[in-house]
């Protein structure tokens, strides 16, 4: 499986479905099913699903969307809407409106409102909606909700998913990834369940694998080692070059280029579209800032200096962060107040980066190392987290038998 076009889609295969041993969405959700088809009230009729970019939220959605239709029940029925496959430059109201077309027609049978503006459209389909409702029990799943521009989600709320959370008898299921849409409906803001996905432990990368029945399939302690348990590195790990070992650089350096197409969603409506080339651009600031577990902006021109000689000048550093931040590889986080790469994936690639270049690897640690050194140093307030990132870099280094006392100054590295 080679994908050629962006945002490209890992088809799901039911027979390829690894359980989730982190949550038990299942058994929540036919609970709540159950309990509204018996007339129960249900408070959490909003659920929403966090992960970043591979790790299994539209395999999970299309595995509830099967799971109905075994069922086999005429009274439940779902509904699958894949905000990804929006253009770039899909305008909010228009597609708000053929949103609502499409469902109108697809799940009530509804068609003759061709020409309605999305307000008197948005009635009627509520409208309707709720006569069906009275003998049917809806599931709305929303695939990459926070990914898709928030204009559009702003009228898709306000015509549309506002007004179904509301109803008694409709669960609405989203997923998404990078930063977090302020919903106004209470519903599909603070009243909704969160569940964030996390990375296949490697019994879980196992049974993956032996679901992918490969005549030779891998370790899977091998596999997980590369992958962090992220599903869809997994996949690409095994199948597309299942008679290769991991360690082939040639190979890895394809995968990640496939998970990047698979992974990288549309942007949104931002000056940071035009600036950044997004396979080339994201993989490179994917690699300059592996090596970091936490970092901020003035990190950037640093690392990309070491990195290949360039400067964050053409770009500028904020809009490098922003584009991480954009497409979910990267988030704030509160405790330590810095920056991180989503962690499975700042280790996919950092192994990566060890493995074709490891005098470069080196220089990017040495260069962090010396730099929270010199923050240590100035800044007595943080003083005990820089050491500790100091300290993580010193043993990284250690592992692969460089000594820190040979990394260089920062002020005799050219700038």
């Amino acid at each position: 499986m080679s994908p050629s076009a962006q945002n490209e889609r890992l088809s799901y295969n039911a027979e390829q479905y690894a359980e989730r041993n982190d949550i038990d969405l299942d058994a929540d959700f036919w609970d709540n099913v159950r309990a509204l088809q018996q007339g129960k009230e249900v408070n959490q009729r909003v659920l929403i699903i966090r992960g970043e970019a591979g790790i299994g939220k539209t395999w999970l959605l299309k595995h509830l969307e099967q799971q109905v239709k075994e069922q086999a029940d005429p009274s439940l029925t779902s509904y699958y809407l894949d905000l990804s496959t929006l253009g770039s430059d899909s305008q909010p109201l228009p597609t708000t409106a053929r949103i609502l077309q499409e469902f109108a027609q697809k799940v009530l049978s509804f068609s003759d409102l061709s020409g309605i503006q999305p307000s008197e459209l948005s009635l009627k389909v509520m409208q309707r909606t709720r006569e069906y409702l009275i003998d049917h029990l809806l599931i709305l799943l929303v695939d990459s909700a926070y990914e898709t521009d928030w204009a559009i989600l702003r009228e898709l709320e306000e015509y549309f998913l506002g007004p179904l959370a509301v109803e008694k008898k409709v669960l609405i299921i989203l997923a998404g990834r990078g930063p977090a849409f302020s919903w106004s409906s209470p519903e599909l803001g603070f009243r909704a369940r969160q569940i964030p996905l996390k990375p296949f432990a490697e019994e879980e990368t196992q049974e993956q694998i032996d679901k992918l029945s490969l005549d030779k399939p891998p370790s899977a302690g091998d596999i997980h080692k590369f992958s962090q348990g992220i599903p869809l590195i997994t996949y690409l790990f095994t199948t597309d070059w299942p008679s290769t070992p991991a360690t082939d650089v040639q190979a890895y350096n394809q995968i990640i280029d496939n998970f990047l197409a698979i992974g990288i969603p549309h942007p949104k409506q931002t000056t940071v579209k035009d600036k950044v080339d997004e396979r080339t651009g994201i993989r490179q600031y994917l690699e300059v800032l592996s090596v970091l577990r936490i970092f901020k902006n003035d990190h950037i021109p640093l690392m990309l200096t070491v990195y290949d000689g360039t400067t964050a000048t053409k770009i500028g550093e904020s809009d490098i962060l922003s584009s991480l931040l954009e497409r979910g590889y990267a988030h704030w986080d509160q405790k330590t107040r810095a920056y991180k790469i989503n962690e499975p994936i700042r280790k996919f690639i950092e192994e990566f980066l060890i493995l074709q270049d490891t005098e470069k690897w080196q220089k990017l640690c040495c260069s962090a190392y010396r730099l929270y050194e010199e923050w240590a140093n100035k800044y007595e307030r943080t003083k005990n987290k820089w050491e500790n990132e100091m300290h993580y870099h010193q043993e990284c280094l250690q592992a692969k038998g460089f000594d820190v006392e040979n990394c260089p100054p920062l002020a005799t590295r050219s700038r």
